[in-house]
């Protein structure tokens, strides 16, 4: 694939406005008062995928950068109880709730050989529990008119994704990596 496009890049659209909540349902990246969304932190993800693909099964993918030679993965969890497509949250904000509190956690293994013993990883994950903008929103009340300082709480927590560090071993790459449900983790090399 050469590029993808998302239909708009903020929930400010022209046919319907900026909507009446911070979180109304739009399909931006982007609330209204610039907070990223879950889908924003996807495009960063599949951004830092490498162009050669090594593995690929219904966990998730692992790549590399035939530029540089840098190994990258991009995991998820989507729950096998959802056989269906998602709701939209603009259906209703309590059905995409119900959806959102489906599904098990599960751990994925991620596997590379050939990759140097000491090679360091960044993992970073996006879940219900970690990047989770809205759920800050509704503990600060869900305000209709979030002051600046809501605001800037809400930011911080839609970019503060859970990150760790791993390290290759002996055999390379072999670590689990445990996912909430609806849990997309990315692990890129870096150094």
């Amino acid at each position: 694939m050469d590029s993808l496009s998302y239909w708009t890049f903020t929930d400010i659209f022209e046919e319907a406005g900026g909507g009446q909540l911070p979180f109304h349902g739009g399909f931006g990246m982007l609330t209204y008062h610039g907070v990223p969304k879950p889908t924003y932190h996807g495009y960063r993800f599949l951004g830092a995928l490498g162009d050669e693909l090594l593995a690929r099964n219904g966990e998730g993918a692992i790549t590399r950068d035939s530029a540089g030679g840098a190994i990258s993965a991009l995991l998820y969890n989507y729950p096998a109880e959802v056989t269906q497509t998602v709701p939209a949250s603009f259906d209703t904000r309590e059905n995409a709730d119900r959806t959102w509190a489906t599904g098990a956690a599960r751990s994925t293994t991620v596997r590379v050989s050939g990759v140097a013993a000491g090679t360091r990883f960044r993992v970073e994950l996006l879940s219900p529990e970690s990047g989770n903008a809205i759920a800050r929103w509704h503990e600060l009340g869900s305000p209709v008119n979030p002051s600046r300082d809501d605001i800037a709480s809400i930011r911080e927590a839609a970019t503060d994704l859970r990150t760790w560090e791993i390290e290759a071993g002996e055999d390379g790459l072999d670590t689990v990596i445990d996912l909430p449900a609806w849990a997309v983790a990315l692990v890129t090399q870096i150094g």
